[in-house]
């Protein structure tokens, strides 16, 4: 098997996974998945799912990049703190 074929069979693998423990969640359960750190040296785009009563369905968005389905890391410590009812500090990293 080639690495790209190999790579989609692990995906597949983990998809299965994160649905199995999402269903298994309290309704309601707000849930944040993201990916940090790339595996090896070449850069690649990271996942970031959510699910969470205080936000829209739709891409996620970025006043830092001002541009829809694009994040930086920094602007997940905003976000969590918005879904959890907290104001950020005004110079906390990440925009919203």
């Amino acid at each position: 098997m080639d690495q790209k074929a190999s790579d989609r069979v692990q995906v597949r693998a983990k998809v299965r996974q994160l649905s199995q423990i999402v269903k298994a969640l309290p309704e309601g359960t707000q849930v944040i998945i993201a990916s940090l750190a790339e595996g090896n040296q070449v850069p690649h785009l990271q996942l970031l799912a959510m699910q969470a009563d205080a936000f829209a369905p739709g891409l996620a968005k970025s006043g830092s990049l001002r541009r829809d389905g694009l994040v930086q890391t920094a602007d997940l410590t905003q976000t969590i703190l918005q879904s959890i009812g907290a104001t950020p500090a005004e110079n906390s990293p990440g925009a919203t």
